[in-house]
């Protein structure tokens, strides 16, 4: 791009400004409004965007607003996983486990992206790019998939318990002890 080293780092902020920004008000507003599955949706669509922005152009402006798209868009989804995975998943163990299985799929896919941007395929990395969208595609997709499917557990946990009602101390530790958890008919899963 012709950049001086120290003029190209500070170039690498905007980018990361921008997801900061967008993390914290995408975060914000998904525990105002209790939805995790449609801010992903929306986090992944933003992340597309600029995956398509980028791929489609070798202009240096529309590359600039594809990076903070893709940032503004991967970031925000990371937070938002975790805390849908952890509402979701009653119990220490279960709840444990299950990120950790998470982290575990994210961190072997971090692995994969160094490997798809080849020097020979530079400058347009067609191939990183390409996956980047068919990943973040994918993302939207199951995130919709599980919404509509959690959906349709409160559903039926609501015309088979009715309203869920609060729990006394009592009762709580009875769950505890029992380790009924989510199974309880008064729990709702975050959509």
């Amino acid at each position: 791009m012709g950049y001086t080293e120290a003029k190209a780092q500070l170039m690498t902020v905007p980018p990361y400004a921008c997801a900061l920004v967008f993390l914290l008000l995408i975060s914000w507003n998904s525990d105002r409004t209790k939805l995790r599955g449609f801010h992903v949706f929306f986090c992944a669509l933003i992340g597309c965007v600029g995956y398509i922005l980028l791929i489609s152009t070798d202009k240096l402006g529309c590359n600039y607003a594809g990076a903070c798209l893709v940032a503004m868009g991967l970031y925000p989804i990371i937070p938002l996983m975790l805390s849908w995975v952890s509402n979701n998943n009653l119990g220490h163990t279960k709840r444990a486990i299950s990120l950790a299985i998470m982290n575990t799929f994210g961190q072997c896919f971090a692995t994969v992206g160094t490997q798809i941007f080849k020097d020979e395929t530079a400058p347009r990395f067609f191939m990183g790019y390409g996956i980047g969208i068919a990943f973040m595609g994918l993302t939207m997709v199951v995130s919709l998939v599980f919404t509509y499917l959690l959906r349709r557990e409160n559903a039926r946990r609501q015309e088979e318990f009715g309203d869920p009602r609060p729990l006394t101390a009592t009762e709580q530790v009875d769950i505890i002890e029992k380790g009924v958890y989510d199974k309880h008919p008064g729990f709702r899963y975050f959509i």
